[in-house]
Parts: C-alpha cells; sequence; structure tokens
C-alpha cells in the first residue's frame, strides 16, 4: 500500500514538473544576420519603453535617424529607421568586418 502511495506521488511531482517546464519560455539562440532583415518594414522599437537604457539614438538627416544597439561582443548593430513612419528601413553591423558569428540570446526573440 505504501509504495502505491508513493508511486503515485511521484507520478503527480512528474506530471507537475512537466507542466511546469512546458509553461517557461525557452532561452534560444538565434542568428542575428536573418532576424534583423526579417525586421526591415516592420515599426521600430519604442524608446519610451524599456530600450532606451539598450538603444543610442543617433540623428542621421531630416529623413532618418539610426538606433544603435551597443554589445559587448562584437556583433554591435545599427537600426536605420524613417522618421515620418518609424518603420525600420535597413540594418548594419558597427564593425566594419562584420563577425559570422552573432546570435541573439533571448526569451522573447529580437525585442
Amino acid at each position: 500500500m505504501k509504495a502505491k502511495i508513493l508511486t503515485i506521488r511521484f507520478m503527480l511531482l512528474g506530471c507537475l514538473g512537466a507542466v511546469i517546464i512546458s509553461c517557461a519560455p525557452m532561452v534560444t539562440f538565434e542568428n542575428m544576420g536573418p532576424s534583423l532583415d526579417k525586421r526591415i518594414g516592420q515599426p521600430a522599437p519604442n524608446l519610451s519603453e524599456d530600450y532606451s537604457r539598450y538603444y543610442q539614438y543617433r540623428d542621421v538627416d531630416d529623413k532618418t535617424y539610426e538606433l544603435l544597439w551597443k554589445r559587448p561582443d562584437a556583433c554591435s548593430y545599427v537600426l536605420e529607421i524613417g522618421k515620418v513612419d518609424n518603420i525600420i528601413t535597413g540594418w548594419h553591423y558597427l564593425e566594419s568586418n562584420p563577425p559570422s558569428d552573432c546570435k541573439f540570446q533571448n526569451v522573447r526573440q529580437l525585442m
């Protein structure tokens, strides 16, 4: 009888653990280049939110501004954005020789 109760407890704990694990967000790695390519044509991050501590704003001209994301590795990048519509028009790495192994690590991918 005790063995049966212990077995049931372990089964319930296992099921509970599986539910908790499946509900937790997964941290994944995603290649930066293709991910940033997908952002072209989409709205820029809102700097009034938490992104202002990551991005550095730079004016380019009357029609364009840039958001610089400085990373501790060689994978810092710049988003090019139209001022009128706030749409991302392009991006590039900050380094003149772009690195090849840059990845985002995030629960919520890409901002």
